[in-house]
């Protein structure tokens, strides 16, 4: 498990996106475990004090009941910009009395003297949001992260999805792809596999693994990327040549 403050050290882009949808709203959903077993939701106010991230319940909440007999919980945000959301899951736990001073002073004025306070410690977090929303070629880049330790580090792992238009030659398309593309994403560190055909939608896939997220987006913002040439005789840039449709997913692999 981790605070809120190891979860902004370790994996600061996804906290970023969490941080700025708690910044606008203010809100987000909760799932707690029903003493049958069963998900109950609640719409809940979660602060972050001195790093650790606090939601205080009122004493007659269903939702106190629910993580006092199961600390378990799961919560996301409600989305932003570009669509983006925020997640995290973990297990509670009650917030000492020696610090309760501390978070009823800092906290928020709904917080009152009676709550429960419930610190949410995170087991895993995960964040998305959409590139070029609206447009074609839109695509999801999605994070998910979880505590360290001896954990080898953190690699951003893309599938993407192709259906090539009528004329262009499967064969010859991928080994210019191969010649361009794939060898000046390899100068960032990009590691791509071959492709594959899904015979049911004649769509061809690719995977790529790059050491980070900053690696990607240095690449993308880069000179090299730029100066990829069209695909011998199309004029739009070679994504818009092959309909690169949205990615299948965008993960961080750990």
């Amino acid at each position: 498990m981790a605070t809120w403050s190891e979860l902004a050290i370790q994996a600061p882009e996804i906290a970023a996106v969490g941080q700025a949808l708690l910044d606008r709203h203010g809100l987000a959903y909760l799932a707690t475990i029903r003493a049958d077993g069963s998900p109950r939701l609640h719409p809940v106010c979660p602060f972050v004090i001195d790093g650790r991230l606090i939601v205080a319940t009122p004493r007659t909440s269903l939702k106190a009941g629910d993580l006092l007999r199961d600390s378990r919980y799961a919560m996301h945000m409600l989305p932003g910009d570009n669509d983006a959301e925020f997640r995290i899951r973990g297990r509670v736990r009650a917030v000492a009395d020696a610090e309760r001073a501390n978070v009823e002073r800092d906290g928020p004025d709904f917080v009152k003297h009676d709550d429960f306070l419930f610190e949410y410690d995170i087991a895993e977090a995960a964040s998305a949001y959409w590139v070029h929303v609206g447009q074609p070629g839109t695509y999801a880049v999605r994070q998910s992260w979880r505590p360290s330790g001896d954990r080898p580090s953190k690699k951003l792992k893309i599938v993407w999805r192709f259906n090539l238009r009528d004329g262009i030659e499967p064969a010859a398309f991928f080994i210019w792809l191969r010649e361009h593309v794939w060898t000046s994403s390899a100068a960032y560190g990009c590691v791509t596999r071959a492709f594959t055909l899904t015979q049911s939608t004649h769509a061809y896939s690719t995977e790529a693994t790059w050491p980070d997220a900053a690696a990607r987006d240095r690449w993308q913002a880069s000179d090299d990327f730029r100066a990829i040439p069209n695909y011998p005789g199309l004029d739009s840039p070679w994504a818009a040549q092959v309909n690169l449709e949205p990615v299948l997913y965008t993960e961080v692999v750990v």
